[in-house]
């Protein structure tokens, strides 16, 4: 177990995965993306749900990986756009909760934590827990529905700010970051 996990975490790929990423992307899509909207007047809900897309779109060359890890063929090239259509969906509603704790937090901190805890954990892989555990069926499923009524009874008030301000503009990061 602890050499697995000092080749994951000390390697030049997981430095890449755990470090690197997401730390240029929250500050490219939360710190640069959401002050360009803020900046043009656009709401926060449009900036919630629309500038995640960029974020969703920039994991779909994932794609080209795949098909060549698969063998450069049809079946390969199906894999391939099957599973970037499915993580660019998936990081697209994830850019929308972190854009969401940006907003809500004026801090690129809780989204950083969320995106190298995201990157960790990696993707729901419900059906092969299903397959894996069929006699743990309920339970899997239980948990799972727990997990995301407590994730949405939480959000609001863990995000809470301090004092009367719970919305601030992206721009904020940046007058933080010059000044």
């Amino acid at each position: 177990m602890q050499r697995d996990f000092t080749d994951v975490f000390y390697s030049l790929i997981g430095f890449r995965n755990y470090v690197w990423d997401p730390l240029t992307e929250e500050i490219v899509f939360r710190g640069c993306v959401l002050a360009v909207y803020a900046m043009n007047g656009v709401s926060r809900g449009k900036m919630i749900a629309f500038a995640p897309l960029a974020f969703g779109l920039a994991h779909f060359h994932h794609a080209r990986e795949t098909y060549n890890r698969l063998g450069k063929n049809k079946d390969a090239l199906k894999r391939a756009l099957l599973g970037a259509v499915f993580q660019t969906a998936y990081t697209t509603v994830f850019g929308a909760h972190t854009s969401y704790l940006f907003l809500r937090t004026s801090s690129i901190l809780p989204p950083l934590t969320a995106h190298i805890f995201c990157n960790i954990m990696g993707m729901p892989q419900i059906q092969d827990e299903l397959r894996r555990f069929p006699k743990k069926r309920t339970q899997i499923r239980t948990a799972y529905i727990v997990g995301i009524l407590l994730f949405a009874g939480t959000l609001v008030p863990w995000t809470k700010s301090e004092g009367s301000v719970y919305w601030r503009a992206p721009t904020d990061f940046w007058k933080a970051l010059t000044e």
